[in-house]
């Protein structure tokens, strides 16, 4: 789904909301991906952005910190432990292009063919989910706050 899709289908769900007994809207409860402990995704009534803290680093820490942490010393010197540390980037370059998922190295090294090296995570038994990888690529697309 294209950058101008997303937009056009946040809106709708805004306008159209769940409302309860309060009238206010309902939502922002987070589900456990099924199959994948660092999938986190959005209740259909949460309409908001996946966050850093509750969303990305949570993936992040299962499935890239095995590899990109300081304590192991990796060829990409891509360090994944803060969100200072994944905008920083690593000797291939930013990790994060804000706004532009597609262009992004953390996203394009998540998916076949990668545009240099191997595919990620690397020697993984727990690959990331595809709900994963949409929440790290609409993350990027919303922005890539720190929040």
């Amino acid at each position: 789904m294209g950058a101008r899709s997303r937009v056009i289908a946040l809106a709708l769900l805004l306008s159209v909301g769940v409302p309860s007994v309060g009238g206010q809207v309902k939502g922002g409860k987070t589900k456990q991906g099924k199959g994948d402990p660092g999938a986190v995704r959005p209740s259909a009534a949460d309409t908001s952005l996946p966050s850093f803290k509750n969303d990305v680093f949570p993936i992040l820490k299962i499935h890239c910190l095995p590899c990109h942490s300081e304590e192991q010393m990796n060829p990409s010197e891509l360090y994944l432990e803060s969100y200072e540390g994944l905008m920083n980037g690593g000797k291939h370059g930013k990790a994060v292009v804000p706004g532009n998922a597609d262009s992004s190295l953390l996203v394009q090294k998540l998916r076949e063919p990668p545009p240099f090296g191997d595919l990620m995570p690397l020697k993984s038994k727990n690959p990331l989910s595809p709900d994963s990888i949409r929440i790290l690529g609409d993350w990027i697309a919303g922005g890539a706050k720190d929040n």
